[in-house]
């Protein structure tokens, strides 16, 4: 089925059931309560991530769900009942969080950041009125959440591995779901940083604004960019490593942005030390490599394999 009648069939779906826009009776039993913000989520999830091309529309809005985020697994799986907080809630600055989000909650935090991405680099027209360097830009609004999901969970504080490796060195038996979400959320956290500072959508961006676009912001946008495109491919390496399957079709698209970051990179003379010609060289090959694995599973990585080459 193609992204665009899958997007009429959610629409489709989402308005037969407007009531999930708001959590399901009390009455209800915390499972089934708790199976139905999951479905809800897990649609509103797919939307975010079939929207993320061009003239593509969302159809659910951050501003209409009400519906508290998913529970860690361990309360769903025992059957019981606990409160936790909605996306609206855990996006304020202003709001006061006792618990840090579950690993799916996570999750639907960073597809709502990344739905903001999608919307500024590729449908948001009015963007190009405010600079991205002004403060009260969409693209500072979006590194500010950005900085707000680090506050939340171990997002740009641990590597991957280092998460896993002490978990493990705990004795802690880390629960297969949770660690899936927590690879997806890792790479959604540094995909949002690569679609921001993406070195072809940036020019774009500071086309309008001519001599007034200072060479200081593209410079530090490009270090930023590639930074976080070397930091998605080490969590997929590091999951994997650590006997984690990372073969979502949405991890192809991740891979391929990670590694248009890198190739264009190479082609800058402004490059910091940080950002050596010999590393970009290594992660676009790494790039590559990891295209070429999922490829065996999905036709389009093999795809963006020949287009990258």
């Amino acid at each position: 089925m193609s992204s665009g009648w899958l997007k009429v069939g959610l629409a489709a779906r989402i308005s037969q059931d407007l009531y999930l826009m708001v959590d399901p009776d009390e009455w209800l039993p915390p499972v089934e309560q708790e199976e139905k913000r999951r479905a809800f989520w897990s649609a509103y999830l797919i939307d975010k991530l079939i929207s993320c091309g061009r003239s593509r529309p969302l159809v659910i809005l951050d501003e209409d769900c009400n519906v508290q985020l998913p529970c860690d697994e361990q309360t769903f799986r025992n059957g019981d009942w606990k409160k936790t907080n909605t996306i609206g809630q855990l996006l304020n600055w202003n709001f006061e969080v006792t618990e840090s989000p579950s690993p799916f909650a996570l999750v639907m935090l960073m597809a709502s950041i990344f739905g903001r991405c999608t919307r500024y680099v590729h449908q948001n027209r009015r963007a190009d009125e405010i600079p991205p360097w002004d403060p009260k830009s969409e693209f500072s609004a979006i590194n500010s959440s950005l900085l707000l999901l680090e506050s939340y969970s171990k997002i740009g504080n641990r590597s991957l591995a280092e998460i896993l490796q002490s978990e493990s060195q705990a004795n802690v038996t880390f629960d297969r779901q949770e660690v899936g979400h927590l690879i997806f959320a890792h790479t959604m956290f540094h995909l949002c940083h690569c679609l921001l500072n993406h070195p072809f959508l940036v020019r774009l961006r500071l086309k309008v604004f001519g001599s007034k676009a200072p060479a200081s912001f593209s410079a530090r946008s490009l270090h930023v960019g590639c930074n976080h495109a070397r930091q998605l491919m080490d969590v997929l390496r590091d999951a994997s490593e650590n006997g984690c399957q990372v073969e979502s079709s949405f991890y192809a698209y991740c891979i391929a942005i990670a590694g248009g970051v890198n190739s264009l990179a190479s082609h800058f003379e402004h490059q910091q030390a940080e950002c050596s010609q010999s590393e970009i060289s290594y992660y676009f090959n790494e790039c590559l490599g990891a295209l070429n694995r999922l490829a065996k599973v999905w036709v389009h990585a093999g795809n963006m394999v020949r287009l990258s080459t």
